[in-house]
C-alpha cells in the first residue's frame, strides 16, 4: 500500500514541477474544448469524423480527452501501449512533451485505489469486509501501470 501513496505524491508534485501551469495557459490561450464523454460510442464516421453527444463538452486543456480516453482503453485492455498512443495524440494535437508528461502522470495516479480506500474509511461497515477487499484486489490490478 505504501507504495500506491508514493506513486499518488509523486504524481502529484511532478506535475506541478513539470509546466502544468503552462499547459493551463496553453488551453485558456487556444480557447480548448474538451468532450467529455470521450469513448467510441461517442463519435461515428460519415464523411469524416462525427461526435454524437455535445452536451459534455466545455473548456478544458485537450489533454484531458486523451486522459479519460486512455484510462478507459487501459480498463478493457492493459495491453495496449499507452505511452505510444499518448506520443500519437500529442503529435496530432501539435503538443510538446509537458502534454506528454503530463498525461503519464494523470495515468500513473491510482484513482481506484485510493477512492476504494476513501470508501472503506468512510463507511467501515465490517459486514463489507470482503466487497472492499475484492474491490480493492481490482483497484490493485487496474492502477498497476505506472509511467512516473
Amino acid at each position: 500500500m505504501p507504495n500506491y501513496i508514493n506513486r499518488a505524491e509523486k504524481v502529484i508534485e511532478n506535475i506541478y514541477e513539470n509546466g502544468y501551469i503552462n499547459l493551463v495557459w496553453r488551453s485558456m490561450d487556444r480557447k480548448e474544448i474538451c468532450l467529455g464523454k470521450t469513448y467510441f460510442n461517442n463519435i461515428r464516421y460519415n464523411k469524416g469524423i462525427e461526435v454524437i453527444d455535445i452536451n459534455k463538452c466545455s473548456y478544458n486543456m485537450v489533454e484531458m480527452d486523451c486522459i479519460e480516453l486512455l484510462y478507459k482503453v487501459n480498463k478493457k485492455n492493459s495491453s495496449v501501449d499507452i505511452e505510444r498512443l499518448c506520443k500519437i495524440f500529442c503529435e496530432f494535437e501539435s503538443l510538446n512533451d509537458e502534454s506528454y508528461k503530463f498525461i503519464l502522470y494523470m495515468l500513473s495516479y491510482p484513482y481506484s485505489l485510493i477512492k476504494c480506500c476513501t470508501k472503506y474509511m468512510k463507511e467501515k461497515d465490517s459486514d463489507k469486509e470482503k466487497h472492499y477487499m475484492d474491490r480493492f484486489n481490482k483497484a490493485m490490478k487496474l492502477d498497476s501501470n505506472s509511467f512516473v
